[in-house]
């Protein structure tokens, strides 16, 4: 008999959003440590840590919290990002001069040619600026993946927050905010690609997040929503199965780390997969492609049966 071809069974997708992630976040005690550090200093916090273990969330659970405690520092919860780039030169924290656009529409006939100033964009640490000059607010700023620019770009940075000012060469405009309470909370993350400066690393307060250190049976359970006592063979028996693959002695090109776990996890709860029976396996198999990153490592985690 010839097998029919299979349809696509279409679900809604489970939408998580910055925000519901925020407030689910579970920092540890030794991190929170760091945090009051850096904000009593008022100096910037870098964290390091293999990718997925929350660096960034906890940017935003950071914002969160403070606008949370001190509404009157920090009126909005949203923080600013700034995406790192190996091109990237420390005035593209600031601002963005929009030349090109500036350039087509001045050839323009008919129209009045506009000021320079209108294609001027401030940037995240150029916006944080302008909300401490002209609001007296702070803001928290996340600068993604530091170690991706050139070697100066992070130690050019600082020396401008430290002054609160900076200055748009295009137009001669100067933003000064002269109140030093009122500096942006600065959060640097890396994943060690490249070696930061030596300077930058001593104004800095530095934590790194090992992913055994993480409580990973509370952050499944808050980010899925379980009750304690929820699902608990099925969660039992995958933290199992994770830490297996975590030790394979072949060793996986990309371990994955808690974000991958996270996904896994929640997938399958949703399906009711017990990875510890052997009726799971052939949906185990399909589930590893929430862990594997390469061609290579999904083979892998295939190949090896998980332990009774």
């Amino acid at each position: 008999m010839t097998e029919q071809p299979r349809k696509l069974a279409y679900n809604d997708p489970f939408a998580e959003t910055e925000e519901t992630k925020a407030a689910q976040y579970v920092a540890s005690g030794k991190l929170l440590d760091a945090v009051e550090v850096a904000l009593a200093l008022g100096m910037p916090l870098l964290l390091t840590g293999e990718p997925g273990t929350g660096k960034t969330q906890l940017a935003h659970y950071l914002a969160r919290t403070l606008h949370i405690d001190r509404p009157d520092r920090f009126p909005s919860s949203k923080l600013e990002v700034f995406h790192t780039k190996s091109t990237s030169v420390h005035t593209d924290l600031f601002y963005q001069y929009e030349a090109l656009l500036h350039f087509r529409e001045s050839r323009g006939e008919g129209a009045a040619p506009k000021p320079t100033s209108d294609y001027i964009r401030l940037e995240p640490l150029g916006l944080a600026i302008r909300q401490a000059r002209d609001r007296g607010h702070r803001t928290v700023v996340l600068i993604d993946e530091v170690d991706k620019a050139p070697r100066d770009f992070p130690n050019d940075i600082l020396n401008e927050i430290e002054e609160m000012k900076f200055k748009v060469k295009e137009t001669g405009e100067e933003y000064v905010a002269h109140d030093q309470s009122l500096k942006p909370v600065l959060v640097f993350t890396s994943n060690q690609e490249r070696d930061l400066p030596d300077a930058f690393r001593r104004r800095c307060v530095f934590f790194h997040i090992k992913f055994e250190d993480l409580d990973k049976a509370r952050i499944i359970q808050s980010r899925l929503g379980l009750e304690p006592s929820s699902h608990q063979e099925i969660v039992t028996a995958a933290f199992n199965r994770f830490n297996e693959i975590r030790e394979m002695k072949t060793k996986l090109d990309k371990l994955p780390a808690m974000a991958e776990l996270i996904n896994w996890m929640r997938y399958l709860v949703l399906k009711g997969i017990d990875v510890s029976k052997p009726e799971s396996q052939s949906l185990l198999a399909v589930s590893y492609s929430l862990l594997a990153k390469s061609d290579a490592d999904l083979k892998a985690l295939k190949s090896e049966s998980p332990r009774k």
